[in-house]
């Protein structure tokens, strides 16, 4: 095993391997090496605005190897989250506590954990968003009965495939309750508007079987690489249990299109991820977006909480990417110290990457927010 010039640990497996008392040594040496290396030198218009150093203190644990010292984000605020109605009686015109994004076309597609329709808004200017029913269900106005029964949709994920006829948005449900173990497909014409009725999709067998591996299951984003469908758990629970979950994208597409759950065979495996800490807060995975060469986008939040139920203190939230060897690479902590709950990601011509984010702030009197920022990536 070693270290590379700029404080990166070269093999994650051999530094899991170690005995527990070396690894908090092995970590503060890529750290004092990442401190005095050179870092990549960017051109004005695209350096980070704060401090690389004062970032780099807030991150650290395991994925403070995987990469040089990482800078802050700057995000950019685009837009509220605003409807043209309220998503029921009683909440505000917007959608809040947006949970999972995705763009096709000149649409973007939001789905909110505490409500039951997905939320179409244009991809250019602030024009107020639509609503799609996803459920035949009325979630009630008290917050606590309204969290028992919600399906706490918490990830989409673009589907393209002759089997579902053309491009579909997959919502997904976190899995935390028996409630929560369904999703809903909408299919889509060739505007991208919604086409038919949003069909239910039936979990629940998956779930089950990721239960056995998960002390607290929570699937908080999904995308789709390669032959696999992804599902990211989010270890914001007691056990800190953080982790991609691949799903045989053949056997979830004949699936959705046979209107059948899917089949606890497709899961294919599952690889644990430790993404470090934020002030001694686990980072923990909350959504993903896919790359065209086989990489991913990912998000993840510090979230002071000892329960997948329970919301908690968030001390900030940060984007990086793993690349197709599945190593954590390219992290950024965001600025503002959002809850970063969707992300979608493009590449650029010059191969950094833009991001589209959406937070959710745990509160229903307050709106949604999309921002922008690009990443900028190490060279």
């Amino acid at each position: 095993m070693s270290v590379d010039s700029a404080g990166g640990v070269a093999d994650n497996q051999a530094m899991k391997a170690l005995p527990p008392l070396l690894l908090p040594v092995l970590l503060q040496t890529a750290e004092n090496k990442a401190d005095n290396a050179p870092r990549t030198q960017h051109p004005p218009e695209r350096a980070a605005s704060h401090d690389p150093k004062a970032a780099a203190r807030a991150i650290t644990g395991p994925a403070q190897a995987f990469a040089m010292t990482p800078p802050a984000l700057k995000m950019t605020k685009v837009r509220d989250l605003t409807l043209a109605a309220p998503p029921s009686e009683g909440r505000g015109a917007y959608l809040a506590a947006a949970s999972g994004l995705v763009q096709r076309g000149d649409h973007l597609f939001v789905v909110a954990d505490d409500e039951t329709q997905l939320g179409i808004f244009p991809a250019k200017g602030d024009g107020h968003g639509r609503l799609v029913q996803l459920f035949d269900l009325a979630l009630p106005a008290d917050p606590k009965e309204r969290k028992r029964i919600k399906p706490d949709l918490e990830a989409l994920a673009l589907l393209d495939s002759k089997e579902l006829g053309g491009a579909a948005v997959l919502a997904v449900g976190s899995g935390s309750t028996a409630a929560r173990q369904v999703g809903a497909l909408v299919r889509l014409d060739k505007n991208n508007e919604p086409k038919g009725k949003p069909e239910r999709v039936d979990l629940s067998q998956v779930y089950a079987e990721l239960s056995k591996r998960f002390t607290e299951l929570n699937i908080e984003g999904a995308s789709v690489i390669g032959d696999k469908l992804r599902l990211l758990q989010r270890g914001n629970g007691g056990k800190g249990e953080d982790a991609i979950v691949e799903l045989d994208l053949a056997r979830v597409l004949s699936a959705l299109a046979g209107g059948a759950a899917i089949p606890k065979e497709a899961i294919a495996s599952v690889k644990p991820f430790d993404l470090g800490a934020i002030s001694g807060v686990r980072l923990s995975f909350t959504d993903a977006s896919p790359l065209p060469d086989g990489r991913m986008v990912f998000t993840a939040a510090a979230e002071d909480s000892a329960s997948t139920y329970h919301d908690g203190e968030v001390l900030g939230s940060a984007v990086g990417i793993i690349d197709k060897d599945g190593k954590v690479t390219n992290v950024r902590l965001l600025q503002p110290a959002i809850k970063a709950e969707g992300v979608h990601a493009m590449v650029r011509p010059d191969g950094d990457i833009d991001l589209q984010i959406v937070n959710d702030a745990d509160d229903p009197s307050a709106a949604g927010v999309l921002f922008r920022a690009r990443l900028v990536l190490d060279r």
